[in-house]
């Protein structure tokens, strides 16, 4: 009697918002069929089994709670481990599943009620009493009774703030919950139940925004790490920076190739030609092409390293010679 006192009165403080409406419930909580078990042991009928389910269903009515009465074959109820039965629930917007078992015989049994919170599968309360000479009537509403401290506990959890704790990378991240500025990097925060709108950004990165549902009393990990934002400008000028050092790197290689060797269009004979055979006029393009050489290659890594920001997987190599220039790369 006295927890369910408890729970009137919290009832009566809690089901009213500001200005006087009914606050919307925080929790959906799905009633679980009785299992084959606890039905043959308290030899009940289908029509027994609905009853039961019924009579939890109103012991746990409240503004903050909605109730589901699962049927006997339901999805949820055929899930042969928790994390099926898990991800049943939660695709239904379950918050916590309430199982009754019921053990013993001979009109003696031991009824257990379990509330489990469907997203981590954990009992968060538990209740059980027995019964002696027990007939049907007697055991409903020991199993309705035993309910209640269900309910009371969901009521005061709702009174309870929200925690999230958000770590960014990097660590200069700006992070925004329902649109207010509220920290850079990290953040330790004390928030109402419910939905709320976390946008991250920082700059050269991709914002991250996503909408988190906080539970009353429950704690919320969120670690984002924010990607490089693509810059497409530099996609065009590290290619032509690459291009231009190529052609650069091509030609001071040729000029450095061509080096000393002779003039042949201007040598045809004397007085070009000494006795020796050797042409007067030769080609000096040693320092313009090792100019052009050098150029070509800074031109050609300042392009690569461009790329490289733009697109960390981009890859680039560039090797030349005096006699060729070879280039490999993924784009």
């Amino acid at each position: 009697m006295l927890s369910f006192s408890a729970g009137l009165a919290l009832s009566c403080l809690l089901g009213l918002g500001p200005a006087g409406q009914a606050t919307p419930p925080r929790f959906s909580v799905a009633v679980m069929p009785l299992s084959a078990a606890s039905t043959d042991r308290a030899d009940l009928s289908p029509t027994q089994v609905r009853e039961v389910s019924r009579a939890i269903a109103a012991s746990l009515e409240h503004e903050r709670i909605r109730v589901t009465e699962l049927e006997v074959g339901d999805a949820a109820s055929r899930c042969e481990d928790a994390l099926c039965r898990s991800r049943t629930l939660s695709a239904r917007g379950v918050t916590h599943a309430l199982s009754v078992e019921i053990t013993g015989g001979d009109r003696m049994y031991e009824v257990d009620v379990t509330l489990r919170d469907v997203a981590t599968g954990s009992e968060v309360a538990t209740s059980g009493d027995t019964c002696s000479v027990c007939g049907w009537s007697d055991l409903r509403e020991l199993v309705a009774a035993e309910a209640e401290p269900m309910r009371t506990w969901l009521v005061q959890t709702a009174t309870l703030p929200a925690s999230l704790d958000v770590e960014v990378s990097p660590s200069n991240a700006r992070i925004r919950v329902d649109g207010e500025l509220v920290g850079r990097g990290t953040l330790r925060a004390k928030l109402p139940p419910g939905p709320h709108e976390v946008v991250i950004e920082a700059p050269g990165h991709r914002p991250h925004a996503e909408t988190i549902n906080l539970m009353p009393g429950h704690a919320r990990d969120l670690d984002v790490d924010l990607s490089a934002a693509k810059r497409p400008w530099l996609r065009p000028l590290s290619i032509g920076a690459i291009v231009a050092g190529v052609t650069a790197t091509s030609a001071g290689a040729a000029l450095v190739a061509i080096h000393g060797r002779e003039h042949r269009s201007r040598c045809s004979g004397p007085p070009e030609v000494d006795a020796d055979g050797d042409c007067r006029y030769v080609h000096r393009t040693l320092a313009p092409g090792l100019v052009s050489l050098l150029g070509g290659l800074g031109l050609s890594a300042t392009g690569v390293t461009l790329l490289v920001i733009g697109r960390g997987e981009a890859e680039l190599g560039v090797a030349a010679s005096h006699r060729e220039v070879m280039i490999s790369g993924r784009f």
